[in-house]
């Protein structure tokens, strides 16, 4: 659970991530994340690249490609029309499932 301050008031950072069946790429500003965040990526086989990369980066993927509903345009536009598979976010399909507690109140 990474936290930031890029946004007032909310505990985040601009960011993407480029996960698949053997490996994620985190796209920050690195001068954000501390050394011990950056140790954590590491040992958690996450690599990190400068946040503006994405951008041309994502011309290069292969196969099928999930992009949840709230990708931007300019991703979405470079990736293959082929290859892109529109979605609602797994996240935040379990995000919708309520526990019993939740449902409590």
């Amino acid at each position: 659970n990474l936290r930031g301050n890029d946004v007032n008031y909310n505990p985040v950072f601009y960011s993407f991530a480029v996960i698949d069946q053997t490996s994620s790429t985190l796209y920050v500003d690195e001068s954000k994340l501390s050394a011990e965040i950056k140790e954590y990526l590491v040992n958690s086989s996450t690599s990190v690249k400068p946040y503006e990369t994405i951008y041309s980066d994502v011309k290069s993927l292969e196969g099928r490609v999930f992009l949840p509903l709230s990708t931007n345009a300019a991703i979405f536009q470079a990736i293959d029309e082929k290859s892109r598979v529109v979605g609602m976010s797994p996240v935040q399909e379990l995000k919708a499932i309520k526990n019993e507690v939740e449902l409590e109140g």
